[in-house]
């Protein structure tokens, strides 16, 4: 079993593991004293389309320039 696929307290019961149910009251006083923000904005946005990543410019050795000897030769406009 992992964290992730969490026993419940009567198969813990069962198993023989002993439990205790529930937080020492001393626990919630020190909980109490660092209260967490409640609601806010979410730290990582959900983006519903699919992602397209930014383009990058091409490699200047396999470039259509490398051959060329000015940037009329490299273009391919009549």
């Amino acid at each position: 079993m992992t964290h992730d696929c969490p026993i419940t307290v009567e198969e813990a019961s069962e198993l023989g593991l002993p439990i205790t149910v529930g937080l020492p009251k001393a626990i919630y006083k020190l909980m109490d004293l660092y209260p967490q923000p409640q609601g806010g904005r979410p730290s990582v946005q959900y983006i519903p389309l699919p992602y397209k990543p930014t383009p990058t410019l091409p490699d200047t050795k396999s470039s259509t320039l490398s051959g060329a000897k000015n940037l009329r030769e490299a273009l391919p406009y009549d």
